[in-house]
């Protein structure tokens, strides 16, 4: 369908959303101490930290955070020890596989061997409540659930696995290595004193049962974390593993599996944390937004890093849309040193990743979440606030054109695509009283409540758009059946400073020619604009 979307070309579609990799340089493991109150008799817990080489010198940035679970008996100190960390990163940095991130690795042997919560010894109290708020005051690391994911290695896999059950709000990702998920007849625990006491906590903290009985609010939560489960096929948790898989399976959850030949050792250990530095890294593009109890979800794709602060591009997809639209502008605003910001707005697709309820659409809302991406990215450290652009396609457009007037200090280019100004003056001559608007409305075949209709009686968007003051671009085809090229000819006489460019033929949605020809177009806005 055309009325929201971009036929993507393939040269952008092959792009790797994730930030133009920085020249590598040697990272570093620091072995530290933490302050700590909510372990009994504990006034220091101990950490390893993975800091990458370029951590010292870039302070404008931050940097996405794996935190690594050890796993019984062993210490925060294994994964350097016999895991080789810091070559390991390093090397998949130099190469281009990943981009930097800081790795922490708690201590949970020490004291007590645990993960979870008990009477006398609140571990994931501890965890949750201390570690990660000292992590994320005492380093430059990213704060939102896009910028955190979580892996470990059999008591560790288990433990990310609980907690990303727990509290799938904070991760992105969480990556399970032969995970003991639940309790199991085990030998060498039967002549130690506290084995029965942690087989208990295990099981206590069961994330097969827990998944299982998992309400649908919980199913909704557990959908947006990247699952993976890596086990080798002579694992004595090879069986808990793959019941954990097909509780997931039975939710409708999405997950990866992957079974290889390997044992409960590190010559498999190794191999999947390769994989899971990876798989973090992937997801570590996401980047969520927070508009009161909304959680907006997006991609962040970010040009080589310079040192200096960066302009940002904010793309608004439209109808019925969803944020990989925006990604076909991923190389464009790269190119021209900007980061690029591509979202799903909450309700305003059936496909959104933020909140898919469509009979909740609202432009009202929609405009409340692009001024929320405003004020996170002013907030930025890297970015530079004087240069926040937006980019708006269709109702997307629209919202975009609302915003920029609203927040005429803020945004300091507007650019509209197909914009669709006239949805309210459309909409009010169909439905000319507030009686005539139905319960549900399907719009090519997508369900919207009354609400939308009704708050788009007192939009006057073309009494409103004119107080933007800054530079304007409207792009548009004189083919275009949904939204007709007049209402752009209409728009480009209420900005003080804007100019439209009409692609000959081009209908509701660009093919690969007329996209370049936008992007050729945009190019030349921005690099004059930015100028002035």
């Amino acid at each position: 369908r055309a009325v929201v979307c971009v036929l993507f070309s393939v040269s952008v579609l092959c792009l790797h959303a994730q930030s133009v990799r920085t020249k590598s340089r040697a990272g570093r493991v620091e072995q530290k101490t933490m302050p700590c109150k909510l372990l009994q008799g504990v006034a220091e817990r101990e950490y390893s930290v993975y800091l990458p080489g370029g951590y010292d010198e870039d302070t404008l940035r931050t940097y996405p955070v794996l935190y690594l679970m050890h796993g019984g008996g062993e210490s925060h100190t294994v994964w350097q020890q016999r895991g080789n960390l810091r070559q390991l990163a390093d090397s998949l940095i130099g190469n281009g596989t990943i981009g930097e991130m800081v790795i922490v690795c708690p201590e949970a042997n020490k004291n007590n061997m645990i993960y979870f919560n008990a009477s006398h010894w609140k571990f994931e109290d501890y965890f949750f409540n201390e570690l990660v708020p000292y992590v994320e005051k005492t380093y430059r690391v990213r704060t939102d659930k896009g910028g955190r994911a979580i892996a470990g290695f059999s008591m560790g896999g288990g433990a990310a696995t609980v907690y990303g059950v727990h509290h799938p709000e904070m991760f992105s990702m969480v990556y399970d290595i032969s995970g003991y998920l639940r309790r199991q007849p085990l030998e060498w625990l039967k002549n130690d004193p506290s084995g029965e006491w942690r087989q208990k906590n295990v099981e206590d903290n069961n994330p097969i049962i827990r998944v299982s009985n998992g309400s649908e609010a919980d199913v909704k939560a557990w959908k947006l974390v990247d699952w993976i489960v890596s086990v080798g096929d002579q694992d004595f948790t090879l069986e808990s593993n793959m019941d954990m898989v097909k509780a997931l399976r039975a939710k409708g959850i999405p997950y990866s599996m992957n079974v290889s030949s390997g044992s409960h050792d590190w010559r498999f250990v190794s191999k999947a944390l390769a994989d899971a530095l990876q798989r973090a890294d992937r997801n570590f593009e996401s980047l969520w937004v927070k508009n009161g109890d909304r959680n907006i979800y997006g991609v962040l794709s970010r040009p080589q890093y310079t040192g200096k602060k960066q302009p940002v591009a904010i793309i608004s997809h439209g109808f019925n849309g969803t944020h990989h639209y925006g990604r076909n502008y991923f190389r464009l605003f790269n190119d021209l040193g900007y980061q690029c910001y591509t979202f799903d707005f909450a309700c305003g697709s059936v496909n959104s990743r933020s909140d898919n309820n469509t009979m909740n659409m609202s432009i009202l809302d929609e405009q409340s979440d692009l001024e929320a991406i405003i004020d996170h990215f002013k907030r930025q450290p890297d970015v530079d606030p004087t240069r926040i652009v937006l980019v708006g396609e269709s109702q997307g457009g629209l919202v975009s054109a609302m915003t920029a007037a609203n927040r005429n200090k803020d945004v300091s280019q507007l650019v509209l695509v197909f914009p669709a100004l006239g949805i309210p003056e459309n909409w009010g001559s169909r439905y000319q009283r507030v009686e005539d608007i139905p319960d549900t409305t399907r719009l090519w075949n997508v369900p919207m409540g009354r609400r939308f209709f009704t708050e788009l009686r007192d939009i006057k968007v073309f009494k409103q758009i004119g107080k933007f003051k800054k530079p304007v671009l409207i792009v548009q085809g004189d083919k275009d059946n949904i939204v007709p090229v007049e209402s752009s000819k209409r728009a480009v006489k209420l900005y003080k400073d804007a100019r439209l460019h009409i692609i000959p033929g081009a209908g509701h949605g660009f093919k690969s020619h007329e996209l370049e020809e936008s992007f050729v177009e945009i190019r030349k806005f921005l690099e004059e604009t930015d100028k002035e």
